[in-house]
């Protein structure tokens, strides 16, 4: 396990995203794979994770400000609680949809290919992010503003879910509204979880 199997990983999540035939078996899938796919994708990606929240965060807040967004004022303040909850949504998400998928790949009869489903999952979350996280450093360095920052949204969230849609086709070996109907119950338990977040930091 060096910097030559996280390159290999990511290049291949890339691979996906590419659309490249036969990318999602350049994934290890192993059991060993697995859990490092859990280990080292957590690791690549939780120091940029407090930048996207810390980015939605004042999203929210000039949002508010103009009268363009939800009641901002009753979050916590930036402190132990907000860090608290964060860090538990955040290790919720890598937690919550794989044990969710346990079930659902029994379901609708891929339950064989749940593995190479979580090890793809997993390293493209890395690509997920790395693609999120741009707008949000242009936004809090003043690059861009609030309008910019919405026009990106779209194009990135509709990556995302495209990204994902692929993911879930391509390991799971699924047809397309099929693959389609995974993504919703991942779209649905992040939020879930996004939600639980705010109301436990409106509680603090």
């Amino acid at each position: 396990m060096n910097t030559a199997y996280i390159r290999h990983a990511l290049t291949a999540a890339i691979r996906v995203a590419r659309f490249e035939k036969d990318a999602i078996n350049d994934f290890d899938h192993s059991f060993e794979g697995f859990f490092r796919s859990f280990f080292l994708a957590f690791l690549i990606s939780l120091p940029f994770y407090p930048i996207l929240v810390w980015g939605e965060r004042m999203i929210a807040a000039e949002a508010d400000a103009i009268g363009r967004g939800v009641d901002f004022a009753g979050l916590a303040p930036v402190g132990l609680g907000h860090y608290l909850v964060e860090s538990g949504a955040y290790i919720l998400s890598w937690i919550v949809f794989p044990i969710a998928m346990i079930f659902v790949a029994r379901l609708i009869g891929a339950a064989k290919h749940y593995v190479s489903y979580v090890v793809a999952y997993n390293w493209g979350s890395c690509i997920v992010l790395a693609v999120t996280l741009p707008p949000h450093i242009l936004y809090l360095m003043g690059v861009i503003s609030l309008d910019a920052m919405a026009l990106l949204y779209y194009p990135v969230i509709a990556f995302a879910l495209i990204y994902r849609w692929r993911v879930a086709q391509t390991a799971l070996e699924l047809p397309g509204y099929t693959a389609t109907a995974v993504v919703i119950i991942d779209v649905l338990i992040s939020i879930f979880i996004a939600i639980g977040a705010a109301r436990l930091q409106q509680g603090i």
